[in-house]
């Protein structure tokens, strides 16, 4: 499962308390990955996987105290990208890897990031910091758009 920390993994039989960058986060068992959309404020999960590891129980919420230090979150932007390489232009160009989770300071919500072809995208008013989640197939991009407090 994808969290702001990276690739998290639940074995079976096991409980786990997980931050995600967004609403929007990846899970998988094996090789298929599936994008899953919570409710728009959870930024928590607790995941507990049978001891058989064939079902999976998620337990989707809000807590205010996981949220980064110093950042509130603003929303998401949800892109698609083929190209094997995905780079964000921020205050430092950046490329982010099939299934990885990267953090960019952003001069401006108008911030370019580069895939198939240059494209720009406008975040929340306020914008500073993102999280791009990448899918493990490249093909889905997840923006978690937040502002330093």
């Amino acid at each position: 499962m994808q969290s702001v920390d990276g690739t998290v993994s639940v074995k079976k039989g096991e409980f786990k308390k997980i931050v995600v960058p967004s609403n929007r986060f990846f899970c998988y068992s094996g090789d298929p990955r599936e994008w899953t959309t919570t409710s728009p404020s959870t930024n928590v999960i607790f995941v507990y996987r049978n001891r058989e590891g064939r079902e999976i129980l998620w337990f989707c919420l809000n807590d205010p105290k996981a949220i980064r230090a110093n950042l509130r979150f603003l929303g998401d932007e949800h892109d698609k990208c083929g190209s094997p390489s995905l780079k964000v232009m921020g205050r430092k160009t950046i490329t982010v890897a099939k299934g990885e989770t990267a953090r960019v300071d952003v001069s401006d919500r108008h911030f370019a990031w580069r895939c198939d072809s240059n494209e720009e995208s406008t975040a929340p008013e306020g914008t500073q910091v993102i999280f791009v989640t990448r899918a493990s197939s490249g093909r889905d991009i997840t923006w978690p758009c937040y502002k330093r407090e």
